[in-house]
């Protein structure tokens, strides 16, 4: 985590203060990527929306599962939207619309919205 929390300070300050960033912050930022433990998969691009430059580009169009500090952001924006008291569910579908015979014909689906809490037990509780 060091290489992104030493990368995130370095971008703002230098993004916003002086709308480009020098070479030698480049050569900063290769250096740190450089260190990385061996195996670890880094991508990262900095652009400047001022001038709409790429200022530097690596691994940018690899896949990867995002960093911690991109869920940090994406939930930040979530709260925002939605509110803290949001409450995400589970449904059980059928594709039986009848109900008043108690009898469910054809196929009964569990769809999920995103409740990482979601468990086992709680599956057992609503069979």
């Amino acid at each position: 985590m060091k290489v992104l929390t030493s990368l995130i300070p370095l971008f703002f300050f230098y993004n916003f203060v002086f709308a480009e960033i020098p070479e030698k912050v480049i050569s900063k930022i290769e250096e740190l990527i450089s260190e990385a433990p061996s195996g670890t998969r880094t991508a990262m691009m900095i652009y400047n929306p001022l001038t709409e430059d790429t200022i530097i580009s690596i691994n940018a169009s690899e896949s990867m599962i995002p960093a911690s500090n991109t869920k940090l952001f994406t939930t930040s924006v979530a709260l925002e939207l939605m509110g803290g008291d949001y409450l995400l569910s589970t449904r059980i579908l059928a594709d039986d619309n009848d109900f008043s015979d108690s009898i469910i014909e054809g196929n009964i689906y569990i769809k999920g919205f995103g409740n990482p809490t979601f468990e086992s037990d709680d599956l057992d509780s609503l069979v």
